[in-house]
């Protein structure tokens, strides 16, 4: 059951994950504009169309975002495309990068995340074993100075419920 938890609140979480950083679909008009401008100024910069009245190259240049769009399923709801984005970042299937790439020169998303895997995990757990040594010693530095000013702070600033005062745990009736 607690495997099966997991697995829920991971799939849910790494949505919540895909729907915020696509800020709702905010982001996918941007890329719907993008392509709009790229489109354009390759049809308005092509001489072979700078002849066509400006209807024609308007024609043109929708014509050319639609395609595009489809190609890259802009064109279906946000909704159909966030969930095909979970189930591709569930099987690591994340494309290709447009700006990055890895070591050896690929494009592939995967293999950018698996490359630096090792120097992010490497980081994360440098970072836990020099909270927990810190962690310590300031725990054995506060339990000599009980009652210090920077006793008081640290218990005033500690995230934990303090109990209720005149609750006893017990019922008396």
């Amino acid at each position: 059951m607690r495997g099966l938890a997991l697995a829920v609140s991971l799939i849910i979480g790494l949505y919540l994950t895909i729907y915020i950083a696509n800020m709702g679909g905010y982001v996918d008009r941007i890329r719907k504009a993008e392509i709009r401008e790229q489109v354009g100024v390759q049809v308005l910069g092509d001489p072979t169309f700078k002849q066509l009245p400006a209807s024609e190259q308007r024609r043109i240049i929708d014509e050319r975002v639609a395609l595009e769009e489809k190609r890259l399923g802009l064109d279906k709801p946000f909704i159909l495309r966030s969930f095909g984005y979970l189930a591709r970042a569930l099987t690591l299937n994340l494309g290709r990068s447009e700006h990055f790439t890895s070591d050896s020169g690929s494009r592939q998303v995967r293999l950018v995340l698996l490359e630096r895997l090792p120097a992010t995990l490497a980081l994360f757990a440098t970072a836990n074993l020099i909270l927990f040594f810190l962690s310590l010693y300031m725990g054995l530095y506060l339990s000599r100075k009980y009652g210090s000013l920077l006793d008081k702070v640290t218990i005033a600033l500690a995230p934990c419920q303090r109990p209720r005062v005149g609750s006893t745990g017990s019922s008396s009736s």
